[in-house]
């Protein structure tokens, strides 16, 4: 955070950004704190390396998920929405600076920011 400018970046470069539970979890801890600090005005949203979010980590899905009964994979699936909830319930405006791909979960991440500006290598869509 940088005075009144609270910088977030997803941080999984070598796979893209792509979500798994600590990234959504780690998130989701970043815009509660934010959203508690009165002095942020603003959030800027992106991701490190050459990609914004690649949506869901699928290796995680098929891999750690995919072995879990019914339940369990429901209570991850609910885990994981938690970080787009708490964009849209921050008090701040926040702006995804889309730097690459924005695909699958990753797309739906920047359509809950309120403003999106993107690099000329950004891509964008639902899968």
């Amino acid at each position: 955070m940088r005075g009144e400018i609270a910088f977030v970046a997803l941080n999984r470069p070598e796979v893209g950004n792509a979500l798994d539970l600590n990234l959504a979890s780690e998130l989701s801890a970043v815009l509660d704190d934010v959203n508690q600090n009165g002095s942020i005005r603003v959030v800027i949203l992106t991701g490190n390396g050459t990609s914004f979010c690649a949506g869901g980590d699928v290796r995680y899905l098929l891999g750690t998920v995919s072995e879990q009964p019914g339940v369990e994979v429901r209570d991850f699936l609910i885990s994981l929405g938690k970080p787009f909830m708490k964009l849209r319930e921050l008090n701040q405006p926040v702006i995804a600076a889309v730097n690459g791909p924005a695909v699958g979960a990753g797309f739906d991440l920047l359509l809950h920011c309120d403003f999106r500006i993107a690099s000329q290598t950004a891509v964008m869509g639902p899968t």
